[in-house]
């Protein structure tokens, strides 16, 4: 198995070079019912927040070639179609939590976006480089 550290450092690197500051939310889907009145459906519990530094790219043609052409260089290739109403993100593989679709982003600048879908970049299924996140607008 190939060490894939150096690539990471290197998104680190990056990302926090040209990336904002955010605050990542996990919300937990499964509400829990009281056992005292289990007829009533349950409350969900607070989301659990991570600060991040994410980097957000401008959705247009020529920065998504360009970033498409990236990630086959990296070996990773995949056809995509952006949906209008988007914005893509990338989020460094050291990042402490693992996004999933029901997670927000909240923005510095106040703006918190959805997690429409989301990429692994991970060469060999183990160690992940970089996360690229859709967000709905």
């Amino acid at each position: 198995m190939a060490d894939y550290s150096t690539f990471i450092a290197l998104a680190d690197r990056l990302i926090g070079k040209r990336g904002g500051a955010a605050t990542w939310k996990k919300h937990v889907t499964d509400a829990v019912a009281d056992p005292a009145t289990p007829w009533l459906p349950g409350t969900a519990p607070p989301p659990v927040t991570y600060q991040c530094t994410i980097l957000l790219l401008p959705m247009n043609y020529t920065m998504l070639q360009s970033t498409l052409s990236l990630l086959a260089s990296l070996g990773y290739e995949r056809g995509t179609n952006v949906p209008t109403g988007t914005e893509q993100a990338l989020l460094s593989g050291s990042a402490p939590f693992t996004p999933e679709l029901a997670d927000t982003c909240l923005f510095a600048d106040g703006r918190e976006l959805k997690v429409l879908n989301v990429d692994r970049l991970a060469p060999d299924a183990t160690s992940t480089v970089l996360w690229t996140i859709q967000f709905k607008v």
